[in-house]
């Protein structure tokens, strides 16, 4: 009798301590059912697109996120490889190598074109991760994407509006270019009319010998070479050719100032040049754009003064393995509330019917992108003759090209 009560308070110990143990194993996955339902609420409400493969690329899980950009819904999808989405817009390259990357057992991290259900393009940037089991096996794949597609289409508004305003910045350069040309060609035209006036009277006269006439036709010569030389930096100003060379500062200011030197004469603008021998590579007729901006804006702070010395200083030098080109005047400086924008798009300080405020802000554009330098400008005082002066400095560093 008492080895049977033995027996039945055992196997009523034993099956309290197997209920503890049920109730503590049912606690427990009760806990870890509520952190999944966490995860998967903050995973259906995560503003990141979320899609979960097994090791053959099948989808098993996607968010909300995902049915919001792609248009398609969860049991549209599941059972299907993601390649649903493709937009055929990227390479067979670019797949392999992604594919090649997750099948290592890394991390890919990249950029998707896709289409949605609608036919519309997407753009994701994604980093895809493996998920390995105790064996360091793949089991699943993980993917965690954000949508970028209305910053793409940002980017995208942006570089046409870049090009609107550099097709409007040449426009109105090429009309100063004009004027300075028709400017720069009267004297020469002038000279030649002169010469062959000249030649013509002479003859009539009997008084041509070929002295005379070799001295009036040096003349034409050397003026139509002038004109010529006009005729070259026009061209080279508005090269649209995209052919990067390396070339040297001196003879590209000098360019410029031939271009822009008659408005300058006008207005009794000196230019006092002190250039090092420099070299650099890139667009120069770019670069050419950009030093006339600037030296346009000088000469426009100038009109609102009444100097009766006016300069323009252009210099250069090394600092270590750059190149800069500093660019001042001194007509008197910039107010601090304009000095802050003048390189902002359609910012002026001019009349509205002489300025379009691209000038300064495609000399930025140039500078910092296409030839990966800095450009600032601010406000100086200097001496010069033993006169102090205030002006205006714009300081462009850029890398220089080492001569061969």
């Amino acid at each position: 009798m008492d080895e049977l009560k033995n027996i039945i308070w055992f196997l009523m110990i034993a099956l309290f301590c197997a209920l503890l143990t049920f109730l503590y194993y049912l606690h427990q996955m009760t806990i870890k059912q509520m952190e999944l339902n966490r995860f998967k609420k903050a995973v259906q409400s995560s503003d990141n697109i979320v899609v979960i493969t097994d090791k053959n690329h099948y989808i098993t899980y996607v968010n909300k996120e995902f049915e919001r950009l792609t248009g398609y819904k969860a049991f549209e999808v599941i059972g299907k490889k993601p390649s649903i989405l493709k937009s055929n817009m990227q390479s067979k390259e670019f797949y392999e190598e992604l594919k090649q990357t997750i099948h290592e057992g890394k991390k890919w991290q990249g950029e998707f074109i896709n289409r949605n259900k609608y036919g519309n393009l997407t753009y994701e940037r994604a980093s895809i991760t493996p998920i390995l089991n105790e064996k360091g096996e793949i089991e699943e794949f993980l993917a965690i994407k954000l949508d970028i597609t209305k910053e793409k289409e940002t980017l995208k508004l942006l570089k046409e509006k870049d090009h609107i305003l550099s097709q409007q910045a040449k426009m109105v350069a090429m009309r100063e270019m004009l004027e300075s040309i028709a400017h720069q060609w009267r004297q020469p035209l002038s000279t030649i009319s002169t010469a062959a006036s000249g030649i013509k009277l002479e003859k009539e006269f009997n008084n041509l010998d070929d002295e005379k006439f070799n001295e009036l036709m040096d003349v034409i010569v050397q003026n139509t070479l002038n004109l010529s030389a006009t005729l070259d930096n026009f061209k080279n100003y508005f090269n649209t050719k995209n052919e990067k060379t390396v070339f040297e500062l001196e003879k590209t200011v000098k360019k410029v100032l031939d271009l822009v030197g008659y408005r300058l004469n006008d207005e009794k603008i000196e230019v006092i040049v002190n250039l090092k021998d420099m070299r650099l590579e890139g667009l120069e007729n770019e670069l050419m754009q950009s030093l006339v901006n600037i030296i346009n804006n000088s000469q426009e702070a100038f009109r609102k003064s009444s100097f009766d010395k006016r300069y323009i200083f252009i210099e250069s030098f090394n600092q270590d393995d750059k190149m800069v080109i500093v660019i001042k005047d001194n007509a008197n400086g910039i107010p601090q509330e304009i000095l802050e924008h003048v390189f902002e798009p359609y910012f002026t300080t001019k009349h509205q019917s002489s300025g379009t405020g691209i000038g300064l802000y495609m000399a930025h554009e140039i500078i910092t992108k296409h030839f990966n330098g800095t450009i600032m400008m601010q406000n100086c005082e200097f001496n010069y003759e033993h006169t102090a002066y205030k002006g205006a400095q714009t300081i462009i560093t850029l890398p220089a090209k080492s001569k061969n």
